[in-house]
């Protein structure tokens, strides 16, 4: 199995100066949802063709900047916990909460990446950009933002 992130922010139309990002724009305020299931369709118009010819099941991680999360991680996530195995002390009528409490305990994991791995793109982000305006990296607030992750500008 196959699985990219792929995160889309749902705006209101627009007039913006670029084509492109009006047409986006209205693509995605249209209705609710729109922005994710074109975020998918994209990931799966890039990537889905490759993994079917390599017999890979492909599933898009498509997530809205609000929190919304795609139908298909949605998908996965409980199939996943059907094939878990429960304790074996556990009675029979417990093992759909065991299931349920597992997939909130991976809903809140995956939002808590992404929330982090966000953050460390608007770090990184930030910083380079006071680099390329010539500000000293003392003057800039890391204070405010996150201090471990992929990027360390040091």
């Amino acid at each position: 199995m196959l699985g990219d992130v792929t995160i889309a922010h749902p705006t209101r139309p627009d007039p913006f100066t670029n084509r492109h990002h009006a047409a986006t724009n209205r693509q995605n305020g249209a209705e609710d949802g729109k922005a994710l299931r074109n975020a998918a369709d994209r990931k799966h118009s890039k990537y889905g063709t490759e993994a079917r010819a390599s017999n890979f099941t492909f599933v898009p991680l498509s997530a809205e900047s609000y929190g919304r999360w795609g139908d298909e991680a949605a998908a996965l996530l409980n199939r996943m916990a059907r094939h878990m195995r429960p304790p074996v002390y556990m009675e029979e009528g417990d093992v759909e909460f065991f299931r349920e409490t597992a997939v909130e305990r991976w809903w809140a994991r995956l939002s808590l990446l992404l929330q982090k791995g966000n953050a460390h793109m608007v770090r990184s982000r930030a910083w380079r950009a006071s680099r390329w305006n010539g500000q000293e990296r003392a003057g800039f607030a890391e204070g405010l933002l996150l201090e471990r992750g992929p990027f360390h500008p040091r």
